[in-house]
């Protein structure tokens, strides 16, 4: 029968409980057997004069610090191109707890005459991205509040090597773990906040005010000036930080980072979805005007989603496996869009992270929190195709929604031992592969305030959506299946434009061909672009 591309699975009333389903991969559904080879080509149709939304969805990504990213890195100048490369808006970096030395600026408490702050390290990871990204309105996100602002059970040995993965600085759990956490919360130094929210003041004036005053009363000069148009505040609850405690948290810094840089916007909450903190219970707390002090901003709400499929499972299963998952995924954003449009309508909705995780990255996690080596090497080459076509579903899913959406792909760069099976780039190499291919793709061709044509087909196995957008009439296909695909579209005649993505164009730019109107055959996982005339 005829469906809408991005059609949801789930009734509303069933959506609460997939806040906790994101991450498992639900069975194959009896309709999404595969077709026997020679199967009828989908049948796609577009109804251009009859407009259905307008798309609210921005497609971008994050990246997080890095020793690859490091001065004399031979990966420096790869990964700061491919950054460049991508003309994204909200472009989002992360120092994150992994590696201390470039994400937390005072490692240490202030002394009897002296402080430990310190940005050079960091500096060398956030300056560029400050100016690779400048009038895209970036997002930072310093998610890492200095260990020793928390009571803590033991220390923490920070490694003097930049290029050491820790795990355990910034979790829950593990040597210097919080005394408390979970529902109890962490147990904080200074329980009002406000040592954590002078912090975060501090790092905010290093870059936007040239310097700041320490708690001895010392100048340290920067010279910075830029602006921060997004700042994402803590990340995942990490710390054992409880709701409670979070939105306490959360006033606190942004008072702090307001009254040195008040044009500055706000992302809040940014849970992992499913995890226990990611109820429905939580979001409500959280965006309630009652739980805020006066005039705290809530500019936006994020949260983070991956599929996580077994360690048996193969393309035959990511085929159905990933767009199942990304169903749920777009289920549970309406679901949250309810409830914000009911506490805080004028937020937007921030994906900050969206991607695909092999379960041996997860192993490697495990590994390293035990100070072992990463296993993770060869990943299947269609495997970054098969992410790609996910996120491209994702992306025009929500697009749909015609909800004010940051689709945030994660991230643009890792490596065995820091999930390397979520980079946007070879590990090896740090050059572009599939999934960075579909994000550019993406990025030239659609942007929030295109609109949606009346889209139908025929067939489980391909995705369409029809944009009219400032560039023209646009068709996004992304076949869902690993196999090849033929799709037939209706009413169009003549040659059209067509870039594609898929295995065949491996991770160079997309293919660029004049496709014949009527049919069209695309490779596994394909994700292509029609531009008519």
């Amino acid at each position: 029968m005829k469906r809408s591309a991005f059609k949801p699975s789930l009734p509303v009333s069933a959506i609460g409980a997939s806040l906790l389903m994101l991450a498992c991969p639900s069975p194959v559904l009896a309709q999404d057997a595969p077709q026997a080879d020679g199967a009828a080509a989908a049948q796609v149709a577009v109804a251009w004069d009859d407009i259905t939304n307008v798309s609210g969805a921005t497609p971008t990504f994050q990246t997080v610090v890095m020793p690859q990213m490091l001065p004399g890195s031979p990966l420096r100048k790869p990964i700061l191109d491919s950054m460049a490369g991508l003309k994204a808006k909200n472009i989002r970096l992360v120092p994150w707890f992994t590696s201390p030395r470039l994400s937390v600026a005072q490692l240490s408490p202030p002394g009897p005459k002296r402080t430990s702050w310190d940005f050079r390290n960091i500096d060398s990871q956030v300056i560029p991205f400050l100016e690779a990204t400048k009038g895209m309105e970036p997002v930072l996100n310093f998610s890492v509040i200095p260990r020793w602002m928390f009571k803590t059970t033991g220390d923490v040995t920070v490694p003097a090597e930049l290029d050491k993965i820790i795990w355990n600085y910034s979790s829950a759990s593990g040597t210097g773990a919080p005394v408390t956490g979970g529902d109890a919360g962490a147990d904080l130094v200074d329980p009002s906040g406000q040592q954590i929210g002078d912090y975060y003041g501090r790092v905010v004036s290093w870059y936007t005010k040239g310097g700041f005053t320490d708690e001895k009363g010392v100048y340290h000069k920067s010279g910075h000036a830029y602006t921060i148009p997004w700042w994402e505040v803590l990340s995942e609850l990490d710390n054992g930080l409880n709701v409670k405690q979070y939105t306490k948290l959360y006033d606190v810094i942004v008072a702090s980072i307001r009254a040195v840089s008040p044009q500055t916007k706000f992302t809040g909450l940014n849970l992992w979805c499913p995890s226990e903190s990611c109820t429905p219970a939580n979001i409500e707390y959280f965006l309630d005007p009652k739980n805020h002090a006066p005039g705290i901003p809530i500019d936006a709400i994020g949260y983070h989603s991956y599929i996580v499929p077994t360690a048996e499972q193969t393309a035959e299963h990511w085929q159905y496996t990933f767009f199942q998952h990304a169903d749920q995924l777009l289920d549970t954003v309406r679901f949250v869009e309810q409830i914000k449009n009911r506490l805080r309508p004028e937020a937007q909705i921030d994906l900050n992270e969206v991607g695909c995780i092999l379960p041996g990255d997860m192993m490697d996690v495990g590994r390293g929190a035990q100070g072992l080596p990463p296993l993770m090497k060869d990943v299947p080459p269609l495997y970054w195709n098969a992410c790609g076509a996910y996120y491209a579903y994702v992306f025009a899913g929500f697009a749909q929604q015609g909800i004010d959406v940051v689709v945030r792909k994660s991230q643009l760069y890792g490596y065995p031992g820091q999930f390397a099976t979520v980079s946007m780039l070879y590990p090896e190499t740090g050059r572009p592969n599939a999934r960075y291919q579909v994000l550019d793709l993406l990025v030239r061709n659609f942007r929030s305030g295109d609109k949606l044509a009346r889209t139908t087909l025929m067939s489980p196995d391909v995705a369409a959506q029809a944009f009219v957008t400032e560039g023209g009439k646009r068709l996004l296909l992304v076949n869902k299946r690993n196999r090849r695909v033929s799709v037939s579209l209706k009413d169009v005649v003549g040659q059209v434009e067509m870039e594609v993505v898929d295995p065949e164009s491996a991770g160079h730019s997309p293919r660029r061909t004049l496709a014949e109107g009527g049919e069209i055959s695309l490779n596994p996982f394909a994700v292509a672009v029609l531009t008519m005339n």
